[in-house]
């Protein structure tokens, strides 16, 4: 838990999650830095130090699951897993340029009392689409030991029918924050990617001004 209140304990059995990676063949190399109680959008902690983003040490990786993050921008692990209540997989994938995924709740199972917490999901980290996809597989199902799994196991097509005719809406500062220009410019880059495989792509203004918030 990145807290030097849990001392060396260490954990009395292996996750559901880290079992079917171990059962799939996944080899589990390191265990990463985190956060105390992984309750920040960076990585530092008294007990393990800071934890710098690979592409430039000057950053944060972000956090929680920033450990995770900072092995796959290193090169150092191919695929990892994170949990997400307030962006703990996002937050990371973002800052280190790498995919992250937190699923729906129910579709990948979580231990007590977590599994009870919508807002709580494990996850896939990974330095492509097609890992993180390889990953969430494998991760994803109903258990015997989390009652909110949901049934049947879905499993994510690795291969996407094309997007021609699609109708697809965006917001670039989902209503009242200020956008980096080069966070505009790719935005606005990949919307012409969509167009040219022959989607219609608008941007939408969402009503969530300062008023709302």
């Amino acid at each position: 838990h990145g807290s030097l209140l849990s001392g060396d304990a260490i954990g009395g059995h292996t996750s559901t999650m880290n079992e079917r990676i171990i059962k799939a063949g996944g080899i589990v190399h390191a265990r990463t830095a985190t956060p105390e109680f992984s309750c920040a959008g960076y990585t530092w902690s008294k007990r393990w130090g800071v934890t710098r983003n690979p592409w430039n040490p000057d950053f944060t990786p972000g956090g929680s699951s920033g450990g995770s993050a900072a092995t796959l921008a290193s090169g150092t692990s191919s695929i990892a897993t994170g949990s997400d209540i307030a962006g703990s997989i996002r937050i990371p994938a973002s800052a280190c340029g790498l995919v992250g995924f937190k699923p729906p709740y129910g579709r990948n199972p979580d231990e007590p009392p977590f599994n009870l917490d919508f807002y709580c999901h494990t996850g896939p980290l990974a330095r492509n689409v097609g890992d993180a996809i390889l990953l969430q597989n494998v991760m994803a199902g109903p258990s015997p030991l989390d009652i909110a799994t949901l049934r049947p196991k879905l499993r994510l097509p690795l291969d996407y029918k094309p997007i021609k005719g699609w109708k697809i809406a965006f917001s670039m500062d989902l209503g009242s924050f200020e956008v980096d220009p080069d966070v505009r410019k790719n935005t606005l880059a990949a919307c012409d990617v969509f167009r040219s495989l022959g989607a219609t792509v608008e941007e939408v203004d969402l009503g969530w001004g300062d008023e709302v918030l």
